[in-house]
């Protein structure tokens, strides 16, 4: 009889620690978790016509050192990142080789300034942003 009450005392100990950790860790996810998609996507203000126009005035043509493997089909670069719920960009990187030009945009991504934050069910959250760059040759 003993020996059963021991063994139902530390089973309900060791349900008690593990309900009162996985309720700790979700609160602590909700707050941090960044999602992949919400209910709206973060933006940059002004729009994407606004964005291509911040690009084109901050890239800087002397930090973009095209590597060996720049040919003409490499010219879109892919950057994500974190547009956080105070809308400030974070953990920026490149999704492709970029052919040496992933520095310069990321660069000038963490340049633009604080976006307008994703929502989901009303309110701001941590999201994750893809943004596609085609460059075009001139002559």
């Amino acid at each position: 009889m003993k020996q059963l009450l021991l063994v139902l005392i530390c089973l309900i100990n060791i349900n008690l620690t593990y309900c009162q950790t996985v309720v700790e860790t979700k609160k602590t996810n909700d707050e941090d978790m960044v999602f992949s998609r919400a209910e709206v996507s973060p933006a940059y203000p002004g729009g994407e016509d606004a964005f291509r126009k911040f690009l084109r005035n901050n890239i800087d043509l002397n930090n973009i050192k095209p590597d060996s493997s720049a040919t003409s089909e490499c010219f879109t670069i892919t950057v994500k990142f974190i547009v956080s719920k105070d809308g400030s960009i974070t953990d920026a990187f490149c999704e492709n080789s970029g052919c040496g030009m992933c520095l310069e945009f990321i660069r000038v991504i963490k340049k633009s300034g604080k976006w307008l934050p994703a929502l989901q069910n009303g309110k701001k959250v941590n999201a994750y942003h893809r943004q596609v760059i085609n460059i075009s040759k001139e002559n």
